[in-house]
């Protein structure tokens, strides 16, 4: 299953508006600490709102970890001394709550002070993230198919029909380049297509990029046939047990 995790910034509110305190934000956080630490090593440092999947932009450069550039970034916002936050995350997510505590001390760092603020999923999902009743908020998705016309559209087309994941982004540029894509038939210009936008919501620091998760699955040796579908289906009549 192909998954990234991110903290998504309401655009909608200042001030997240700004593109200046979004790489400030994405620059400020170490998420090789975050892979190492919460996950073990388990991941990678994610670079894109589409998960490694196909015509994921395996070119995009993700966010340095570079305090000194991430004080420069704040310095030319309209909050060039930090300001005060907070971010909603799941409650019993022992990940979430670890991540989001790097985070804290990594913003903190360069003058933004974040509490952590928890509640249940669906409340959280249902009224906070689909209202853009938040700030931040911690969040990820996975894919349902293969072709990533569904997650371009879900998380980065303002167009799209939910606010761009529910951040409030927009670029002018990203809705006719989507519908681009989905009328190209050549595979390789809708990949360079796809590459553009990636690399478009990149640049503007659309949400705090985390990571790509490694699925990880626990079997039995007796167990044979079993594997994972790249949209994280299990075909369960492939497999069978030796004893």
């Amino acid at each position: 299953m192909s998954r990234v995790d991110y903290i998504a910034l309401n655009h909608t509110r200042a001030p997240f508006d700004d593109i200046n305190v979004r790489k400030a934000i994405n620059l400020a956080v170490n998420k090789d600490q975050i892979v190492q630490t919460v996950l073990f090593g388990n991941g990678e440092v994610a670079n894109s709102l589409l998960p490694k999947m196909l015509w994921w932009n395996d070119a995009g450069k993700p966010y340095p970890y570079d305090p000194d550039a991430a004080k420069q970034a704040l310095a030319k916002s309209k909050v060039p001394n930090g300001f005060q936050t907070d971010v909603l995350i799941s409650s019993g997510n022992s990940t979430q709550q670890q991540y989001a505590t790097i985070v804290q001390q990594n913003l903190a760092a360069i003058g933004i002070q974040m509490t952590i603020n928890q509640m249940d999923e669906l409340t959280l999902y249902n009224d906070y993230f689909q209202k853009l009743d938040y700030n931040m908020l911690a969040q990820y998705h996975t894919t349902d198919i293969i072709d990533p016309d569904e997650i371009i559209n879900y998380a980065i087309n303002p167009d799209g029909g939910n606010q761009a994941i529910w951040t409030g982004y927009k670029n002018a540029e990203i809705p006719k380049l989507t519908m681009d894509a989905q009328t190209e038939l050549d595979p390789k210009k809708r990949e360079a297509i796809y590459h553009q936008i990636q690399q478009i919501s990149l640049d503007d620091a659309q949400v705090l990029f985390l990571y790509f998760p490694t699925s990880r699955i626990g079997l039995r040796d007796y167990v044979q046939g079993f594997k994972v579908q790249p949209t994280g289906n299990y075909r369960m009549w492939e497999v069978w047990r030796n004893q």
